[in-house]
């Protein structure tokens, strides 16, 4: 059931409306690839949404086919090469360019407009104490490389870990045998 939930869709507005849109934008690196085999067309530009991108390889391969129809060879070789190195840019930056897609994709659905917290949303709830900057306030007293200084110790610090199992110990021992157990 890896991928059963993308057929399901409870026409909320929540999380699982969300994932939907999401898994039906994102793109994927290996069929990026794939249109990629066929540079010259620039189908792996249009697959990301660069058309500017994707019209200048179209373009460039147009002026590729006319300077090798036209041109003297050494003109052909010059430009071949910068047609190469252009195709070897391209596949290099390949994978960081889909990555920064689905990144900005993510971010795009998530704060998109029209996603209003629950009416009476007040923020983070807290139980009415202040756990969070207690923590806050030790953490910003440590330094690098140093301990954190010592709070009060506790006033009843209790049994230790070794006497509370002497203590269980001694307690399963004392408790009677249940035949059914």
């Amino acid at each position: 059931m890896k991928r059963a939930w993308r057929q399901w869709d409870f026409e909320g507005q929540g999380l699982q409306t969300l994932n939907l849109e999401l898994t039906r934008r994102l793109r994927q690196t290996r069929r990026a690839w794939l249109l990629w085999l066929l540079f010259p067309c620039g189908l792996h530009a249009f697959y990301l949404g660069e058309r500017r991108r994707a019209m200048a390889y179209v373009a460039a391969t147009g002026a590729f086919v006319a300077v090798l129809v036209a041109a003297p060879f050494t003109i052909d070789v010059v430009y071949a090469a910068c047609y190469g190195s252009l195709a070897l840019f391209d596949a290099l930056t390949l994978e960081r360019r889909v990555l920064a897609l689905n990144k900005k994709l993510r971010i795009t659905l998530s704060l998109g407009s029209g996603r209003k917290p629950p009416q009476g949303y007040e923020g983070r709830y807290t139980d009415g104490g202040d756990e969070l900057g207690a923590y806050l306030r030790a953490k910003e007293g440590e330094q690098a490389g140093h301990t954190a200084r010592q709070s009060a110790p506790l006033r009843n610090p209790g049994r230790s870990f070794a006497e509370q199992e002497a203590l269980l110990r001694e307690q399963m021992a004392r408790r009677p045998k249940n035949p059914r157990s």
